[in-house]
């Protein structure tokens, strides 16, 4: 009889628990329908001051870097360099701009806001551009316009994408069309204004007053309001848990195996209860201390203690299990768990000294994950895993068509205002093509990715067959039908990268995707001018950006037909 009344404590101190579970329950699912609804504006309001602010930043830091060309032939003139040295300025300029990249969106931009980067940032880029007025050789300009213009350009370019990201949703494919295509509208207006400045002012002025159009973003930049501005703050009252260190009652969620436990820490005075069976008397040092009240759920597919792998882990330790005979609440504990933690002690897998090296590379990426640093769970994403190198391929010719398509239009005898004229339509075309690819890529019926294979598969056509446009008519052609897919890769990247890995990655992401694209595009940034100056023309130079084009088309198509057929056979084993 005593051993049933027992049993019938248990019972009711678990139909307590378990009442109180379910309210717990409803609250948690009241609580994630909450927080689905942010407290900042998206799609609306201060949204669309953000996007006119990431446009005009991008416009002037980006638009000056698409404007290049004009620029690298100038340094050409000026110091009287080879096209490969000359090059080596956009190779230490990327590498600074990866290698900055990564503390910045790993640490940084959790412990700093977008706002303060961004500030920092444009005042550097303005910074960059005075000190190589002073130039007087052009390995000063590997310190002025590669290192610190790289460093700079990293705190401006990730934040705002991530900014986008969060202040957009339904509409974040067309925000980050208008946002990138604000490079592409000032590489069209800029160039012009440059060589305007060249004619006039020499490099050094024009140098001088490129810095003090760079010192207009310093504004724009102070818009960019953090989302922790519109946070609620979350007052509780101290009074419903005088045992909690914060003043806030405590919700728990442990799991053991496929059993979830419920935990609530309450204080004895707002629960006493001296008539109940199984709660501790007022008279017992327990009792003025808090108890915990237990509720076991089982998942449908629970599986037995006994018939778990020997190599299987509790959670409980020897340290959690004897605190409970100091408790009023040994009832709560659950004889199965016993058995489990004394299967678990009895099949300790032996230590492999194999597998040292993997255990610390695992403890490494579990100290970053923790410390959220770095989650290095997005490694396991396979489709992630296919999109670096892809990204990487596709990106090349994108970062140097600016910069070799005006010089092989000066090495075919264009002259300079003519050259001025084809970067500009090249940039104004990829204002156009962005601004309809945004457009096209929030259509639900059509894929992102298709998008990026065709424009990868007609830019490698195109560079390929550059060695026939030779004169100034073909060139503009050439400029047209270029610049209206290639930022293609450019503005969907961020849209694909959010649905592969999700907003709350992103900043890790786009960390790894830079890192990737900065050694590839670095290593090859010289490599292409070698090309040029062992061959004596562009061309050879163009259809190497060409071949790496068609291999990333390759690669986003496969990834794409590995994914619906993945898709396809989930759905058939799911019927």
């Amino acid at each position: 009889m005593q051993d049933d009344d027992k049993v019938d404590e248990t019972s009711s101190v678990v139909d307590i628990a378990g009442d109180m579970g379910d309210e717990k329950g409803k609250k948690e699912k009241d609580g994630k329908q909450e927080e689905e609804v942010p407290d900042h504006p998206v799609d609306e309001g201060w949204a669309w001051v953000i996007l006119g602010a990431c446009s005009f930043i991008s416009f002037v830091v980006i638009g000056i870097a698409k404007s290049y060309g004009i620029f690298f032939i100038e340094f050409l003139r000026t110091f009287k360099s080879s096209v490969s040295a000359t090059t080596l300025i956009t190779t230490l300029q990327t590498i600074a701009y990866c290698s900055a990249s990564v503390p910045i969106l790993s640490i940084y931009i959790k412990r700093y806001n977008t706002r303060n980067l961004a500030i920092l940032g444009t005042f550097g880029c303005a910074l960059s551009y005075g000190l190589s007025s002073l130039a007087d050789s052009i390995s000063f300009l590997y310190f002025s316009q590669s290192l610190l213009f790289g460093a700079m350009s990293a705190c401006v370019l990730g934040p705002n994408l991530v900014i986008l990201g969060q202040y957009f949703k339904k509409r974040r494919g067309f925000a980050m069309g208008i946002a990138l295509s604000g490079n592409a509208l000032g590489g069209f207006l800029l160039p012009y204004l440059f060589r305007y400045l060249f004619d006039e002012y020499g490099l050094r002025g024009a140098l001088l007053l490129t810095a003090g159009l760079s010192l207009h973003c310093v504004a724009a930049a102070c818009l960019l309001r953090p989302i922790d501005f519109y946070s609620k703050r979350k007052t509780c009252n101290p009074k419903k848990d005088l045992a909690s260190e914060n003043g806030c009652p405590e919700q728990k969620e442990k799991l053991l195996g496929d059993k979830k436990f419920h935990t609530f820490e309450m204080d004895d005075r707002a629960n006493k209860s001296t008539s109940h069976p199984v709660l501790p008397t007022g008279d017992t040092t327990t009792a003025k201390a808090q108890y915990r009240i237990r509720s076991i759920s089982y998942s449908p597919g629970h599986v037995q203690a006994a018939s778990k792998p020997a190599g299987s882990t509790s959670v409980l330790s020897l340290s959690s299990f004897t605190r409970y005979f100091s408790t009023g609440d040994i009832v709560a504990l659950s004889l199965q768990d016993i058995d489990v933690m004394r299967m678990n002690s009895e099949h300790e897998e032996p230590k492999d000294e194999n597998k040292k090296p993997v255990q610390c590379f695992s403890k490494i990426c579990q100290y970053l994950t923790d410390r959220q640093i770095f989650n290095c769970n997005i490694f396991r994403n396979k489709y992630f895993l296919a999109f670096l190198p892809a990204y990487s391929l596709g990106s090349l010719a994108p970062a140097f068509t600016h910069i070799f398509v005006p010089a092989y239009a000066r090495d075919i005898g264009i002259s300079d205002q003519n050259v001025a004229t084809i970067a500009s339509i090249i940039s104004l075309s990829d204002f156009c093509g962005r601004i309809v690819v945004g457009f096209l890529a929030d259509l639900p019926r059509i894929r992102k990715p298709y998008l990026v294979v065709a424009s990868q598969t007609i830019i490698g056509i195109m560079m390929t067959l550059s060695s026939f446009f030779n004169n100034f008519y073909l060139l503009v052609a050439f400029a047209i039908i270029y610049g209206l897919v290639g930022g293609t890769l450019f503005t969907l990247f961020s849209p694909i990268l959010i649905e592969m890995i999700g907003i709350k990655d992103f900043p890790n992401g786009m960390l790894v995707i830079l890192v990737m694209q900065g050694i590839w595009i670095g290593g090859n940034a010289s490599f292409l001018g070698y090309l040029r100056d062992l061959t004596g023309s562009y061309v050879v130079t163009l259809q190497f950006m060409g071949a790496s084009s068609f291999t990333a088309a390759l690669f986003f198509f496969t990834i794409e037909i590995v994914r619906i057929l993945t898709t396809t056979r989930s759905k058939m084993d799911a019927v």
